[in-house]
């Protein structure tokens, strides 16, 4: 039974509404009263509804545990409901479906120098995501056999059956190498970590194993880089919590998580609204008429690009009293309206895809207080067009600006890779 069988019945069995029931204290144990039967429950035994039972012996049947004997069985058959779906989720997650994945580097933590010097190393395990074939020889042979660790287990064996790297930071860690005669899984002391995403091979970062020395440089090193992954989508000075982690080694998320999914949540734009949609900003991109020689060399290809709640028209009221917008008048050169976006993670996505173009312009505000207004870019209007059009179809997050090139490029570098 696959794991999306398990999933439906679990939640078939969820929705199934328990039978009213009565309970008495006897000598041998509790005597449980319905509608339909008597029973009486052993002191130290857990009845559970049909469909419950059932969902849980196929998690116990496809669970791989350690040691694999009948006490272990029996330890893993005592487990209530709600542990015996942690320990399979936590299990769960560790194993890749292998599927064809579009090979991407997250430039944040790999630089193109990085990524061509570790490409021997990396071609084959590239060629295998790329291809769809089984990356398991890459992670750990240990997903098959200890997805689970239980009383009567090897002290050797001990938090064998928890990625804390996935837990904590979601990546996988791949080791990597070229395949021989004396290394036939193709391994070497080079990591790959990577988010394993549906159709999408993300590498985050290249380490080596000094990474899981907690008191090395490799590690704070790491530690930075996962870090600043999962920070990426969060607006400047707003806070986050990673994923929180129990004692136990196991994710709190995914112990008390309820995940909400649209598969196919439609553009961020359309070309007119629907009834339903809420109105919610627009963007602007602003062209000024300030003096400044850096502003007058530059005047046709440089441009302010924001998002507003509120009238465009107000926004730009007084500014030529604003040091945002470089105390001088401003031209309207474009505006995009909005609907059901956050405009503040839509703002800081069209500034990190421009942000190789981010001029800094020293300007002194009116109590002669120097200010560097941060949102004004070299971008020519017809790459803004094509941002936006992006945006509408989603990919957007795939490309960056390349000013030497005046276009937009994709951030990947997947280009590499095909090289």
């Amino acid at each position: 039974m696959n794991y999306a069988t398990l999933r439906a019945r679990l939640h078939r069995s969820l929705r199934q509404r328990a039978k009213p029931t009565v309970e008495r204290l006897t000598p041998s144990g509790r005597t449980r009263v319905n509608a339909i039967s008597v029973t009486t429950v052993s002191p130290l035994s857990t009845a559970y509804a049909s469909r419950i039972q059932a969902f849980r012996n196929d998690v116990i049947k496809i669970l791989p545990r350690a040691p694999n004997d009948r006490h272990s069985l029996e330890s893993l058959q005592a487990l209530p409901t709600h542990r015996l779906i942690l320990a399979f989720v936590t299990w769960r997650v560790r194993l890749i479906r292998a599927k064809p994945r579009v090979v991407r580097i997250w430039s944040g933590g790999v630089t193109p120098l990085q990524f061509q010097l570790a490409k021997p190393k990396l071609r084959p395990l590239l060629e295998k995501a790329a291809a769809g074939r089984d990356l398991t020889p890459h992670v750990s042979d240990l997903v098959h056999k200890k997805g689970i660790i239980l009383p009567g287990a090897r002290p050797s064996d001990r938090r064998q059956d928890i990625d804390m790297v996935l837990t904590r930071e979601g990546l996988h860690h791949f080791h990597v190498g070229v395949t021989g005669s004396g290394n036939p899984k193709g391994r070497s002391g080079s990591l790959v970590f990577a988010e394993v995403l549906e159709n999408e091979f993300r590498i985050v970062a290249l380490s080596n194993h000094s990474v899981f020395d907690v008191k090395s440089a490799e590690r704070r090193r790491f530690f930075g880089i996962s870090q600043a992954y999962m920070a990426k989508d969060v607006p400047p000075g707003q806070g986050f919590i990673g994923n929180p982690v129990m004692s136990s080694g196991h994710s709190l998320r995914d112990a008390a998580a309820r995940f909400i999914t649209d598969p196919d949540a439609g553009p961020l734009f359309a070309d007119k609204a629907d009834e339903a949609d809420l109105a919610s900003g627009t963007i602007y991109v602003l062209r000024s008429q300030s003096n400044h020689p850096v502003v007058a060399a530059n005047r046709t290809v440089l441009h302010k690009i924001g998002v507003t709640s509120g009238n465009v028209a107000t926004r730009i009221a007084n500014a030529s009293l604003d040091p945002t917008f470089l105390m001088a008048d401003v031209d309207v050169v474009a505006t995009y309206e909005l609907y059901n976006i956050n405009r503040t993670k839509l703002e800081n996505l069209i500034h990190r895809v421009f942000d190789p173009a981010r001029v800094d312009i020293v300007i002194q505000d009116r109590f002669g207080n120097p200010v560097v207004p941060r949102e004004w870019f070299l971008v020519p209007i017809f790459v803004v067009d094509e941002a936006v059009e992006r945006i509408k179809n989603g990919t957007i997050t795939e490309y960056v600006y390349d000013p030497k090139a005046a276009r937009l490029v994709q951030a990947s570098d997947a280009r590499l890779y095909r090289s």
